[in-house]
């Protein structure tokens, strides 16, 4: 079986979980098949007329990153190289490759299995519909679109196009999020049997350990990288440690707030005024960098409006490190699932000071759990056994 995996690039979120899943399938199952990874550097990127490399977000309700895609050039040699694999394994992979593209892949019968990483295979253009729900049915009159940058008639374009390519009997849709599969459903872009939960995979470094904090104090860990992105709720982050100054000012020696992003300063300002211990990490772009600061956090807050299955979940709750997540979508569903972590009342400043003053530095439970439902093996061979399975 010739497995192709593809992904506009192997960094960020949605490329470094589709490398992972790479590795872990030529690491446990190079008898079974042969699989290749095909990014911007083994394959040209797609034309700008087609799909210009803009954030189209009209900014109103959400800013999230909206992906334009006219749908209105197929290259025959892409299509001629793609067919020589048995099973393409779709990740996020705009730019890489148009919805046109995938369409005619998907009519030949050729075996397609998305991986999702957010909404954007089963909506006009938005990565995160935010408070829209015009994607579960047709996506007219989107509110999130710039129509300077994409037309309206051509959002419903390409949400028909997207419809079109799920309903070819090929094609399977899948997720680490049993919320971001249960919304393709809901909104019967694929039918119950082919939409399919696969968590993503995660190995540890298996040399790094918690180190030992003998100050007796809870140590939280922030991602301080974009004030801009609404979704992500930086702010409210530290709304909530501002919150909790004023309401319990005698608390404030308990905690220690660790930052990683390249925004730190800006959250260093806000938060020492204060009289919070802030140790400032920096940007960080080497992963066992990330992992060295991970063991040395009891917690990580991440009040995000809306997630799939983030890879700073993953990769930090195999280190020991506890959630603290918004409620409503797959950062609570892994929370849940983890058996160990808080799910915010609500998405206000007082919910996250409550969260925060109830912590305690104690033993994590959830840290055997978490290995395990991310172990590459059993990730690797969930998928194996998907691609070899017949057309639904």
């Amino acid at each position: 079986m010739k497995i192709a995996i593809l992904s506009s690039a192997s960094g960020g979120g949605a490329g470094i979980a589709a490398y992972r899943i790479f590795e872990a399938i030529q690491k446990h199952h190079s008898d079974r098949c042969d699989v290749e990874f095909i990014d911007m550097q083994a394959l040209c990127s797609v034309s700008d007329r087609v799909s210009p490399p803009v954030n189209a977000t009209n900014g109103t309700i959400g800013n999230t990153h909206y992906t334009v895609d006219f749908a209105s050039e197929v290259r025959p040699h892409i299509i001629k190289m793609l067919m020589k694999y048995d099973v393409l394994n779709i990740h996020w992979a705009s730019y890489l490759l148009t919805i046109a593209e995938i369409f005619e892949l998907a009519k030949t019968g050729k075996r397609i299995v998305f991986t999702l990483h957010d909404f954007y295979y089963f909506t006009g253009g938005c990565h995160y519909p935010s408070t829209c729900r015009q994607y579960l049915t047709s996506c007219k009159l989107c509110p999130q679109v710039n129509t300077t940058l994409m037309p309206q008639k051509d959002v419903e374009a390409a949400h028909n196009l997207k419809r079109m390519i799920f309903s070819f009997k090929n094609v399977t849709l899948t997720a680490p999020s049993e919320y971001i599969v249960r919304k393709a459903i809901e909104a019967k872009i694929v039918p119950q049997s082919r939409g399919i939960t696969i968590r993503n995979a995660y190995e540890p470094i298996t040399h790094k350990k918690r180190a030992a904090n003998l100050d007796g104090r809870v140590h939280i860990l922030v991602i301080a990288d974009s004030f801009y992105e609404i979704r992500k709720q930086l702010q409210l982050a530290i709304d909530g440690f501002i919150k909790l100054a004023k309401l319990a000012p005698e608390k404030i020696e308990n905690f220690v707030i660790h930052l990683v992003g390249r925004l730190d300063k800006e959250v260093l300002n806000q938060l020492t005024p204060h009289g919070y211990k802030v140790i400032n990490h920096g940007h960080k772009s080497n992963h066992e960098d990330i992992v060295d600061i991970y063991c040395q956090v009891d917690y990580l807050l991440t009040p995000s409006l809306d997630d799939n299955w983030p890879n700073i979940l993953v990769e930090s709750s195999a280190y020991g490190v506890t959630p603290i997540v918004g409620p409503g979508h797959g950062c609570e569903e892994f929370t849940v699932e983890l058996g160990a972590g808080t799910v915010l009342q609500d998405y206000s400043d007082i919910a996250v000071a409550e969260a925060i003053s109830s912590l305690s530095k104690r033993l994590f439970k959830g840290k055997a759990r978490s290995i395990s439902m991310h172990n590459p093996l059993i990730i690797s061979s969930s998928y194996i056994n998907l691609f070899a399975r017949d057309n639904i």
